[in-house]
């Protein structure tokens, strides 16, 4: 008998090549965790959970210091240790429906929630109503005179607020403002707002702005900030809080944070609490996503490098992914890499918005070979569905 045959040593697993985006963000302890992963060929999404605690206390350090009030959008993330830490660092939370309340009180119910919804479902109001009346969703900013009416009457006596757009301001030009906008009422309609909560007994005392997360800056904030306090004041409207949404697009170091805060808070009298309510920005920076080479394929002016995932399936909102440096497929071809996923969707490209970067001496992926993809948005998490076959990744929280 062949002894060979009975040998049952396990064999020796096999080392894949694995290719890193060159990003000095990504922290040495952390970058060794993904390499180690990515040779073991173990996919799927990876979270740094030190470099999400830096962010958190870094941010709410900032806060305190021009006074601000610091809130994390659930839909940016549900994971319950997400969550779970926020709450730790003092955050609140904004919620949009009665899911994202449960995961809020899951993670804390202590911890203060705002809500705010482009329109609930009709089965989700009456129970989030009684949350709102017991005190346990602290704001509510309604996005229709309609849907003020209906919380002031089912809440009478009560604090409310309203989202308002600046549809039809003499916006200058060039501002990151998303006009017309189908968030909120315009600013002209709040004495309407005010006069309907007074028939229920309410006072109408905050005010918020969906002010385009994807698009703004600095000068946007302040112009929003400005805008609202100068119609309130106009309207007669005592305003308490002004809450000017997610999209903080600040780089969170004390420098950038100071800047940003105190700009907008120069914007807001002093008795008026400043609120916002980032959510992808809690993030960045702190996930990245282990895939693996499935095919290269060549064109006449492009090269495909197609992976074990999908844009639709994965990456929806994951823009200013960070993409490996990769090498020419044949030396002094100038023809670009693109990245693309394995759905049917003709445009399933992952470097919609960041092109891949190439480089001659750059190694030059193969079939079977890992890819790592930095900085992968918390969106891109609660967005990610199976479609066409393509299975969602798993998340592994680590602290490295």
């Amino acid at each position: 008998m062949d002894t060979d045959l009975l040998n049952t040593a396990a064999p020796a697993p096999i080392r894949h090549a694995v290719h890193l985006p060159d990003d000095d963000r990504m922290s040495p302890e952390f970058r060794a965790v993904v390499r180690r992963r990515g040779e073991e060929a173990a996919l799927g999404l990876v979270a740094d959970l030190d470099a999400l605690d830096r962010r958190y206390s870094t941010t709410v350090a900032a806060a305190a210091r021009h006074d601000v009030r610091l809130l994390c959008a659930v839909k940016a993330s549900t994971h319950p240790e997400v969550l779970r830490r926020a709450a730790e660092f003092g955050l609140g939370f904004d919620i949009a429906n009665e899911p994202e309340f449960e995961a809020a009180r899951g993670a804390s119910t202590r911890a203060r929630l705002s809500l705010t919804s482009p329109a609930l479902p009709r089965r989700e109001q009456a129970p989030l109503f009684a949350a709102f009346a017991r005190g346990e969703i602290h704001r509510w900013h309604c996005d229709s005179l309609a849907q003020l009416e209906e919380l002031a009457s089912a809440c009478p006596g009560s604090t409310v607020g309203v989202r308002v757009c600046l549809d039809g301001l003499d916006v200058p030009e060039g501002m990151p403002l998303f006009t017309p906008s189908r968030f909120g009422i315009r600013l002209d309609q709040l004495p309407l707002a005010r006069d309907i909560a007074a028939r229920h007994g309410c006072a109408l005392r905050w005010i918020h702005a969906h002010n385009g997360s994807e698009e703004n800056d600095i000068a946007s904030y302040v112009f929003a900030a400005e805008a609202i306090v100068a119609a309130a004041r106009a309207h007669e409207i005592d305003l308490e809080a002004v809450d000017l949404g997610g999209g903080l697009l600040a780089e969170a170091t004390p420098e950038a944070l100071d800047e940003f805060f105190g700009a907008v808070r120069a914007a807001v009298p002093a008795e008026t609490e400043l609120v916002f309510e980032p959510g992808r920005y809690w993030l960045i920076d702190c996930m990245t996503l282990i895939t693996q080479v499935l095919d290269v394929k060549e064109t006449p002016d492009r090269v495909l490098l197609v992976l074990d995932l999908g844009l639709m399936s994965h990456l929806q909102w994951a823009d200013h992914i960070r993409i490996p440096t990769l090498g020419l497929l044949v030396p002094d071809d100038s023809r670009p890499w693109r990245l693309c996923g394995r759905s049917c969707f003709e445009e399933d490209m992952l470097d919609e918005w960041e092109k891949v970067p190439v480089a001659a001496d750059a190694p030059v992926p193969r079939r079977g070979d890992v890819i790592a993809l930095g900085n992968i948005s918390g969106y891109a998490i609660e967005l990610s569905c199976d479609f066409n076959g393509v299975r969602r990744p798993t998340l592994e929280l680590l602290g490295v």
